[in-house]
């Protein structure tokens, strides 16, 4: 009995955020394991990341590289970014199955932790449930909510919701700069999140103990 070989790979990966580096050494690894290696998006072919900055600006919305072996038709390898996700696909061998995880591992540690947790889709989604259910609070009689802070509650989701769209808008994506001229928000991102946690939190919580405190 002998084990079977793996010899295709296919991964996703929400959230990432991406700079030139990283895209250049997925494209340098590309080049030194593939024959025919080739930079384009659905509708076009790329010489280089110059020409689309040129053609696409500095965040392509979709971009992809792919690659094959003339003497192995089989191996063929992709590396797709569009909005808010990465794909990796490769196959036709052993090898090609080792390439994919090799990227795999360099990709899984850009996964963005806060956008992974308020992803923009689930929060509007929860915003709206939430909205339509203050029906069911509304007094019949005064037409006022019997429970005031749910309001306050919805709106606060509904905050947070925005915020989870702008941040998609600012950090997530691919962006064909260098990581250390990306400016202010990527020095301090992780102390300004915090503090509009905090923020959130704190207003909340003294909501909430003046609901309480009045009743």
């Amino acid at each position: 009995m002998k084990n079977k070989i793996n010899t295709d790979y296919s991964k996703r990966f929400i959230g990432v955020k991406l700079f030139r580096e990283d895209f250049e050494n997925i494209l340098s690894l590309a080049e030194k394991t593939l024959q025919q290696v080739e930079i384009h998006d659905s509708t076009n072919m790329y010489e280089n990341l110059d020409e689309v900055i040129t053609h696409k600006g500095q965040n392509p919305k979709e971009i992809s590289i792919t690659g094959r072996n003339r003497d192995f038709s089989l191996e063929y390898f992709s590396f797709d970014v569009k909005n808010d996700y990465v794909s990796i696909y490769s196959r036709g061998s052993e090898k090609m199955y080792s390439f994919g995880l090799e990227i795999a591992e360099l990709i899984k540690n850009k996964e963005d932790k806060y956008y992974t947790t308020l992803k923009p889709h689930n929060l509007l989604y929860i915003t709206f449930l939430a909205s339509t259910s203050l029906i069911l609070f509304i007094d019949k009689e005064t037409k006022t909510l019997s429970q005031p802070w749910l309001l306050w509650f919805v709106g606060v989701l509904g905050l947070l919701t925005l915020f989870s769209y702008f941040y998609k808008y600012l950090w997530v994506g691919l962006t064909l700069v260098k990581r250390h001229e990306y400016g202010f928000w990527n020095r301090n991102k992780d102390k300004i999140i915090l503090a509009l946690f905090g923020i959130i939190a704190g207003s909340i919580i003294t909501l909430l103990i003046q609901l309480i405190s009045s009743k």
